[in-house]
């Protein structure tokens, strides 16, 4: 044990509360000190309990591994479905919502990726639905200010180099 100014330290093991040893140390192993919440009984949890029951009611006692079986015996028992069926279910209409969030319109006449408002060019203004930026062209705009050769700006009325 350790002795610090004239006093003993007291540790103990939190696992078996022992004042012999520290937990780093104890013999007792991790899993013997719970119980089982369902069984009571030491060495798992409820989670691995071997009367936990999937899918069936808490008083009966199957393990897991029928329940598995019987589930896999009952869908065997099921009649196949023709390739015509299988195709039907993949066949379904395309869900429009009541209100569009992005533009507001009323009615469910289009989805979120079908709005006229969902891209935005920022460069030209222009909107449109998924794939709107890709596909655009932005048009040439008159007002382009160009800082080419072409300007004619007196650099004197801004600043003086003779001046300082």
């Amino acid at each position: 044990m350790l002795i610090l100014h004239d006093s003993e330290c007291h540790t103990h093991c939190y696992r078996c509360h022992s004042l012999n040893h520290t937990i780093k140390v104890c013999p007792k192993a991790c899993g013997e000190s719970r119980k089982c919440k369902k069984c009571s009984k030491k060495g798992h949890s409820k989670k691995h309990c071997p009367q936990h029951v999937v899918g069936k009611g808490e008083d009966e006692d199957v393990t897991p591994e029928e329940d598995v079986a019987s589930l896999i015996k009952s869908a065997r028992a099921l009649p196949r479905m023709t390739l015509e069926e299988q195709m039907n279910l993949l066949v379904k209409e395309e869900w429009h919502p009541e209100v569009c969030r992005i533009c507001g319109r009323q009615g469910g006449q289009h989805t979120e990726l079908k709005c006229p408002l969902y891209e935005k060019c920022y460069t030209c203004g222009s909107t449109g639905s998924f794939g709107h930026i890709n596909r655009h062209y932005c048009k040439p705009d008159d007002q382009v200010v160009s800082l080419d050769g072409d300007n004619d700006t007196d650099f004197d009325l801004y600043w003086d180099a003779r001046r300082e």
